[in-house]
């Protein structure tokens, strides 16, 4: 179903593309303008759409995923993946070691960020290995990460994960280390809508 929405957007995409190229190329021929300029124009109104018809064929093909976040491409980020073929959950692994002090909490960063589609979200949830031999637990139980967070302006949909330390002992995170696993979801809305458009990070909606 999915796959069949996002191929109708890219059909309607298309023919709205095809529309105005058409609209311009008959516009400067009233104006009298050369061919070589009418084609020029066609050819950079072209230009300014193929960008949004690429975005849209890779969303076609990958309705959503995940991806290196901006400033982090050259720190050796492991995407999150999969541990078997029915896994749920995708493996979140720290980018840095990270000591969690006593009953304190700590960010640990990814360096990752989540696409999905408009009508989805990223549960965040503790590995149970996490809790049951280490202590550590989510400092916010589950974390939801919404599809209007990706690329957003202030950390370009950054995913970092708060940690709680339970224990009475330091405990460190080793880069590499699987710290959460993340599960795609989809939400339904009772029928209302909102004003705010996400313009930054966590907590820009003030919500």
């Amino acid at each position: 179903m999915e796959k069949f929405a996002a191929e109708n957007i890219m059909h309607l995409l298309m023919e709205a593309t095809q529309r105005s190229i058409k609209k311009t190329i008959n516009e400067a021929a009233r104006a009298g303008l050369p061919k070589g300029q009418v084609e020029r124009l066609a050819q950079l109104e072209m230009a300014e759409h193929r960008g949004l018809i690429d975005e849209m064929h890779e969303l076609v093909k990958n309705p959503r995923g995940f991806e290196v976040a901006h400033g982090f491409e050259d720190k050796g980020v492991k995407l999150p993946k999969r541990a078997t073929i029915l896994s749920a959950g995708y493996d979140f692994r720290a980018l840095s070691d990270v000591t969690i002090e006593p009953h304190k909490t700590a960010k640990v960063e990814t360096g990752v960020k989540a696409y999905m589609m408009g009508d989805e979200a990223l549960m965040l949830y503790p590995r149970s290995s996490m809790g049951i031999k280490r202590g550590i637990n989510l400092a916010n139980g589950v974390a939801v990460i919404d599809a209007d967070y990706y690329n957003n302006k202030d950390n370009d949909g950054h995913i970092i994960i708060c940690l709680y330390n339970m224990t009475d002992n330091p405990q460190v995170i080793k880069a590499g280390e699987r710290i959460a696993q993340g599960v795609f979801t989809k939400y339904h809305t009772a029928g209302d809508i909102p004003c705010n458009i996400r313009t930054g990070g966590t907590g820009s909606t003030d919500a």
